[in-house]
């Protein structure tokens, strides 16, 4: 949530300067290095403490995928979209740049684009909901509704993503002229931090890197349609987005929950 020291003074638009981008780096890695971490040790904790109970375990259709290190992917690719749903409805409180705003806009963005993954494990027959595929019959009719799935739900990750920034557009707290520099900011280190934890996990053979790698900065493509969506406004007003200053606690804390990711804090949590 946004902070005192993040609700920023006004300034005159000639005289503000464009946000620190070592702060929006380092937000953007402490919010995708904390999807990562809790799809890791969420998913881990629904499919070992739910998807292991009894109940489930006496059926032998879900005997078939009740294994927790293969469903703990699924699971958490559910978890960080309902997480993602809750930092949309948040960030809606306020439509001011500042650092706790870009952190909710990066961590939701992330986290509900996870959805892409449904879409990605039905298109390679790989990656974290080819378990389910393979353990329901008919095969092909889960990987059509998977498909289907993964695509619908990514409708909103968009909407989400293009609605905030509009609003900040035509409030003038973000350039339009500075769209693209915000986005590729988000864009980069987001798949690089999330590409970096897949490409450190011990558990995936080098082929499966590879292919965790791509889906990585695949799943956030769909931050490059944000500046179709917002046009220019029709009365040139704000030249100059809200400054961000840097902060050396932001700095940290990216820093600290990166390296953390890439060690296996999310895979090492046992339940």
């Amino acid at each position: 949530m946004p902070t005192p020291s993040d609700i920023a003074t006004e300034v005159p638009a000639e005289q503000a300067a464009p946000p620190n981008l070592l702060t929006l780096i380092s937000i953007a890695a402490f919010a995708s290095a904390l999807v990562g971490i809790i799809r890791q040790v969420v998913g881990q904790a629904i499919a070992t403490r739910i998807l292991s109970a009894d109940w489930i375990s006496a059926s032998p259709i879900f005997a078939q995928v009740n294994t927790p290190t293969r469903l703990a992917g699924a699971c958490g690719t559910l978890a960080t979209l309902v997480l993602g749903g809750i930092a949309a409805l948040v960030i809606r409180a306020d439509n001011r740049l500042t650092r706790g705003w870009y952190f909710l806009w990066v961590f939701g963005c992330v986290s509900l684009m996870n959805s892409g993954r449904l879409l990605y494990s039905a298109i390679t027959d790989t990656g974290d909901w080819s378990v389910v595929i393979e353990s329901f019959h008919p095969p092909w009719l889960w990987r059509v509704l998977i498909a289907f799935a993964g695509v619908i739900i990514y409708r909103p990750a968009l909407r989400f993503a293009v609605g905030s920034l509009r609003a900040l557009v035509i409030r003038g707290e973000v350039a339009y002229r500075e769209l693209w520099s915000l986005i590729l900011a988000t864009y980069v280190t987001a798949s690089s931090v999330l590409t970096a934890g897949a490409l450190l996990d011990p558990i995936n053979p080098g082929t499966v890197k590879l292919a965790v790698a791509a889906a990585s900065f695949g799943l956030n493509c769909g931050l490059f349609v944000i500046p179709a969506f917002i046009s220019a406004p029709v009365e040139p007003g704000c030249t100059t987005t809200r400054p961000i200053s840097f902060s050396w606690i932001w700095l940290v804390l990216g820093a600290s929950a990166s390296i953390a990711f890439f060690a296996g804090v999310g895979r090492a949590v046992r339940f």
